[in-house]
């Protein structure tokens, strides 16, 4: 199928090490059954483009980041050197709309060379700039999961993005189950780049991909509460959120520092501390009692982390509609007020969702 100029689209390059799960999360997202190799079209020898049936979503799979240095050197210039032929081809629909930067939290810590990778392709001096979306792959163990998602975010860099996603099911035994999650969320995140998308200048239009990311961020966080694991599921929820009030924050075109989002999330979560903590952790706590057990336990957390979730991404989209009709700054939001607001509509949210 051919694209037109002026088609709605999305190209994305996918980049990481060998080993991250970059094939399997490919198929998810193109929903393709079998492994991308020899399903695709080279552009170079190290690059290979696949496209799903609608025509839509472009991936552009790329080498794996070797260990080796040499080996390394050469997978960073082809993806590059490809990232600056598209952005000066005069058919502008060609473009890479965003690099989704793949990251297992569970085999490393991120590299020096990725990190300086990961900034250059944000880096608004190179020809070849491109918006990134970490996606921290294989995320069965929240703790580790956390620990790399707040490592990425004391870096600073320009990234507004970082989603957990598990393409697959994980086993931890025959027992237990971690369900597959954050495919749709890290879909509805990158989609935000697309080429030809409506312009985001109507509010119901910022307001539909809200509440679809929303929606998206609180089916993540409901399987990812599903975690045989006392009082794991917790941690779990916050990259999950703070991703989600990043792409809410995108979606209404609005910039605010990583700083301030985590201030404004902190901020909600804390002024409802007991009301979260009783009933996020009763599911945690279940799971220990003699009788109750796990399938009851992760029943609680699942309902009590989606409902969380959900009330904190609508209580956003309503301080996002304010500031996109003037009633609020975007200084107010990095203010008490902004955070007083935010935090009462996520309680008055959250009381509805309890009801």
């Amino acid at each position: 199928m051919q694209l037109s100029k002026t088609q709605p689209h999305l190209n994305v390059m996918v980049v990481g090490k060998t080993g991250v799960g970059k094939s399997t999360l490919i198929n998810k997202l193109l929903c393709m059954d079998n492994a991308p190799t020899g399903f695709g079209s080279p552009v170079t020898k190290k690059i290979t483009k696949y496209r799903s049936k609608d025509g839509f979503l472009t991936v552009f799979d790329t080498i794996g980041l070797e260990l080796d240095k040499e080996a390394r050197k050469k997978s960073v210039k082809e993806i590059t050197d490809a990232l600056s032929y598209f952005a000066a081809h005069k058919d502008k629909s060609l473009r890479i709309d965003c690099v989704l930067f793949c990251i297992n939290p569970n085999l490393h810590r991120l590299e020096s060379e990725e990190v300086k990778l990961i900034k250059d392709f944000t880096n608004k001096k190179k020809s070849y700039c491109t918006p990134v979306v970490i996606a921290l792959t294989k995320a069965y163990d929240t703790k580790k999961v956390n620990e790399m998602f707040e490592y990425i975010q004391s870096l600073n860099m320009e990234t507004p993005d970082i989603v957990p996603v598990l393409a697959e099911d994980y086993y931890f035994d025959e027992h237990h189950i971690m369900q597959s999650y954050g495919l749709d969320f890290l879909y509805n995140t990158m989609v935000q780049y697309s080429f030809g998308a409506p312009a985001q200048t109507n509010i119901e239009y910022k307001r539909q991909r809200s509440h679809k990311i929303t929606a998206g961020a609180a089916a993540s966080a409901a399987a990812a509460a599903v975690v045989p694991i006392p009082l794991a599921d917790a941690a779990m929820l916050i990259p999950i959120q703070i991703a989600m009030i990043s792409g809410i924050t995108s979606a209404y075109q609005i910039k605010l520092s990583k700083s301030i989002i985590m201030s404004l999330v902190t901020s909600a979560l804390g002024a409802s501390g007991a009301t979260i903590a009783g009933r996020a952790v009763t599911g945690s706590i279940a799971k220990l009692l003699p009788g109750i057990g796990t399938a009851a336990g992760t029943a609680v957390n699942a309902a009590a982390a989606a409902a969380i979730t959900t009330a904190l991404g609508e209580a956003y989209i309503l301080i996002m509609d304010m500031t996109a009709m003037g009633e609020l700054s975007e200084n107010d939001l990095s203010s008490g007020k902004g955070k007083k607001i935010f935090a009462d509509k996520f309680k008055e949210n959250l009381k509805l969702k309890k009801e």
